[in-house]
Parts: C-alpha cells; structure tokens; sequence
C-alpha cells in the first residue's frame, strides 16, 4: 500500500511506517475538509443571493419614495383647483385629543389600586438572593419563608452535588494528568499534535468545572452561616434601605414575618371582610423578579387548590410569579390582599400559586 501523505510503499494498511499518519483518519479528515469546502461555497453562494435581494429591496424602496412624492405633489395641486371652483367652506372639523378624564373609571381605579399596592411592596435582598414581601401594617412586613430560610433539603442537595463535582474533578484530573505524559512521550507528528489539541480542550473544560464547583462551595458556606434579621437588607418604595429589628419565622407555612425600626404610612389593603375570589376573576402580582423592583404582572384566578400531601390551601393564577416576585402580594382588581406569591411548578407556563391570605393571621395571630 502506498502512503497518499508521503509516498511510502509498504505492507500495513493502518499506519504509516514512515510520516506515522493513521490512513483512517487521513481520510477522515479529507472528508471532512471536502464537505467543509462545499458548505463555503454554498454559503458564499447564498450571501450573494442576500446581496443582490438586499439591492433589489432597496432599488424597490427608492422607487416607492419617489412615487409618493410625486403622488403627493399631484395631489396638493388638484385639491386646490377643485377647492377654488367649490362651493363655500364646510366648517373645519376639530380634531380632540382624548384626555386623561376621557378614560374608562375602571381604568383609572385600577390604576390606582396598584399605584397603593406598589407603594406597600418593598423588595428584600439577602445573601440568598432577592425576594419580595410587602407592608400589612406600619412597621410589619410579610415574606416568604424561603426568602430568608434557606430549606434543609436544598442545603443537603448542593451538598450531594460539591460530593459529586469533588470526585469527578480528582478522578478527571488524574486521567489527564496520565494522558499528558502518554502524549509527551510519543514521537512528533499530526498524531501528536491531534493528541495535545484534544487534551488542551478536555483540560479547559476540567477548568471550567472548578469554577462551578468552587462557586457551589462558596454558596453552600453560606447556607451553613444560615440568615439573620442584621443579614437582610429592606429596600423601600422611596428607595431607602431598611435592616429589619426582628424575624419571625413560621414553622407550617411558607411565611415568614419582619418588623422595621421605623414606619411606612402606606400597606397593602388587609380589610376586605374577607372577601373571596371567583373563577375568572383578574389578580395582579407585584414584586421584584430578577431584582427588577415594582414590577406587576396580571393574570386569572383559576381557583383554590388543595395540596393532597400537605392538605394546605393554594390559589393558582397564571399572573407570571418570576424568580424574585416570591414573598410579593397577590391583589385583586379592588385592591385587597388575596395571597402571598410563593411558587410556579417548573417547566410549565401559568401555573403560578399563592398563599391564601387569611395563612397569615394563622400562623401570626394578632398581626393580621
């Protein structure tokens, strides 16, 4: 067999006894290389095609512009011989511009239903990430557990996961490591070239799976700190910034309770006799999603949903409840605190829930 790299003329047909190239992969590559070579011409071919579309749009788009002048000019001159040889005048017709106070009462309500809600939801950041929560009197705000109560579960999962990415980075090291010596010993060539530039990329992606697992390792040393109330950081409607004076935490329900050193003279609408959504009825969800502070979203109530495992109450909407809205309120179009945003199931669209709002003075007698 003769070598189509270097000429050579010899028995195997795998190697070559002389340049050391591996037939297969020599061919392999031409292949690869042919076909690379057509996809170029192909996409030369079609970038051509753009041009020339591109210019024919453009020569198009000149000709229309032309023509509405010279329409428009045409036109201006008619009207004016044939408003020369009329008859009188009809009265101009005044154009009115509609004003705020030509807007629907319901419109403007709503409105201002939120504005007041807005201005009793405050967003809460922690070492955890950000959250929502919102004023029920004064100097009390209402949260989500979860906001700033890190779960047990999710501790010993992120714990499970460094166990994971701990062994994986030593074992791949070490099958690295050996793999850097069997390409340092072998004789120059493409062989080991191909070799030193598979290993160079399993090493970068080895690097790249350090720094998730030194980030994983700096997150769960702060789960282990755990939150305290001097750990949370309160950030106004006004855009002050408040450190709550205590923190209750609610052992039943996704709740929990902060009270600030100071007072608000705005909170959310708590006295609604109790009032009960229907199906259909539109609820609005307020809080700070991915840190975006005042954000509303709206939605449907869908109806109250009983939890088989835990028996607890929900109300579903499919008002979006981002990452960060959790802890915020769930109003409705009067105004009056419905629930606590607390979860979306994942990998759904509008399946959001919330915590009824009467969990509160349950779990917290007396502050409701």
């Amino acid at each position: 067999m003769r070598c189509p790299k270097c000429g050579n003329i010899q028995k195997g047909t795998v190697e070559c006894t002389r340049c050391g190239v591996i037939f297969a992969r020599l061919r392999e590559v031409k292949r690869r290389r042919k076909k690379e070579a057509k996809a170029a011409l192909a996409e030369k071919e079609r970038s051509a095609v753009r041009r020339r579309l591109t210019s024919f749009f453009l020569l198009c788009s000149v000709l229309l512009v032309c023509l509405g002048a010279l329409v428009y000019l045409n036109w201006g001159s008619s009207d004016q011989v044939v408003a020369d040889r009329a008859a009188p005048k009809s009265p101009a017709v005044k154009r009115v511009q509609q004003t705020p106070s030509d807007r629907s009462q319901q419109e403007l309500d709503e409105e201002n239903v939120i504005d007041r809600a807005l201005a009793a939801t405050v967003t809460i950041r922690t070492p955890l990430g950000t959250g929502s929560g919102f004023f029920i009197s004064p100097d009390t705000i209402v949260t989500n557990r979860h906001v700033v109560r890190v779960d047990p579960k999710q501790v010993d999962k992120l714990k499970s996961l460094v166990a994971e990415m701990e062994t994986y980075v030593s074992s791949r090291a070490a099958y690295l490591a050996k793999r850097r010596r069997v390409v340092k010993a072998m004789r120059a060539g493409d062989r080991q070239r191909q070799l030193a530039e598979e290993l160079a990329a399993a090493e970068t992606k080895l690097d790249e799976v350090r720094q998730q697992l030194d980030a994983n390792r700096t997150r769960l040393r702060q789960l282990d700190i755990g939150v305290t109330a001097a750990d949370i950081e309160v950030l106004l409607e006004n855009g002050s910034n408040q450190t709550p004076a205590s923190l209750e935490i609610s052992d039943n329900r996704d709740l929990a309770l902060l009270t600030i050193y100071s007072s608000v003279e705005k909170t959310i609408n708590v006295s609604c006799d109790e009032r009960r959504l229907t199906t259909g009825e539109k609820v609005f969800a307020l809080g700070s999603p991915v840190g975006l502070a005042q954000t509303v979203t709206s939605g449907i109530f869908s109806g109250y949903r009983r939890n088989t495992s835990t028996d607890r109450l929900y109300l579903q909407t499919d008002a979006p409840i981002n990452p960060g809205s959790s802890g915020g309120p769930l109003i409705d179009e009067k105004g009056c605190l419905q629930g606590v945003n607390t979860m979306i199931i994942r990998n759904t669209e509008g399946l959001g829930f919330a915590i009824p709002v009467e969990a509160i003075g349950e779990e917290f007698p007396g502050r409701l």
